[in-house]
């Protein structure tokens, strides 16, 4: 911008209006920038889903508090909890502890939930690529272990959580299958893998990258174990939930499937 600003004063003779139209030009952007971090709301923000975006979004503490964590949400949150805690059971052999991650943990509030309902001892894990959802999640949930960094890429060994949740995360991602396969190469052999999605049928969010309706979404999961797909009234969510087989996971054909 200084050399524009050099130059600009070597034309400004020259060309009439220079000075000027380079002066509106940059209260322009600066107008732009403002409108749209500051005076924007976070949830317009949040859909272009970058990680600034999300940074921005988890930084926001009264529009979290009042419309984020709305009563819609803290009840999916719980029926998801409830719902893991109900599949905690068919988990194969004894895991002592419990070893739960929470893919795209958010607020933390899941994590919370599930450590209210879980069985004991339990080691609880979240991740996600918000460097201020993490932080948020940290202050709320202190006893469990925190990463920031890609659902791609998650740094914890093959075979070694026995539930993996991943709520309101996938509709937001480019690569989906790529994200689950990581979410499955680090479930153990009989683990459970639950996860949520809006309706695709009713969701018309221009911040969401995939619409899946139920039976979209159970083709999503064949490869990993798929047990059902069902709806989650009346907030207008789909939860999945697959076993991991035991040995290398097969292709499920239609007729596997409950």
């Amino acid at each position: 911008m200084a050399l524009d600003r050099v130059r600009l004063e070597s034309i400004g003779k020259a060309i009439p209006g220079a000075r000027q139209a380079w002066h509106a030009l940059a209260r322009f952007r600066q107008v732009h920038w403002w409108k749209r971090w500051v005076e924007k709301q976070p949830a317009e923000v949040v859909k272009s889903n970058s990680r600034k975006a999300f940074d921005y979004f988890f930084d926001q503490d009264e529009f979290i508090e009042t419309d984020y964590l709305c009563q819609a949400r803290l009840n999916l949150l719980a029926y998801v909890a409830e719902y893991c805690s109900s599949v905690a059971t068919r988990i194969d052999g004894e895991a002592n502890p419990l070893r739960v991650i929470d893919v795209g943990c958010g607020t933390g509030h899941l994590l919370l939930e599930l450590g209210n309902r879980l069985q004991k001892p339990l080691l609880l894990y979240g991740l996600d690529f918000s460097d201020s959802a993490v932080r948020r999640s940290r202050r709320l949930v202190p006893s469990a272990e925190f990463v920031v960094t890609s659902v791609y890429e998650i740094p914890y060994p093959d075979d070694n959580f026995d539930i993996v949740t991943c709520t309101e995360t996938l509709e937001h991602l480019q690569r989906p299958e790529e994200a689950l396969e990581e979410m499955f190469r680090v479930l153990k052999p009989g683990g459970q893998l639950v996860v949520t999605v809006p309706d695709g049928t009713k969701d018309d969010s221009d911040g969401h990258a995939n619409f899946w309706s139920a039976a979209g979404l159970r083709r999503l999961l064949l490869p990993y174990g798929v047990q059902r797909v069902v709806p989650v009234q009346p907030d207008g969510d789909l939860l999945a939930h697959a076993t991991k087989p035991s040995g290398h996971p097969r292709l499920r054909s239609d007729s596997d499937l409950p």
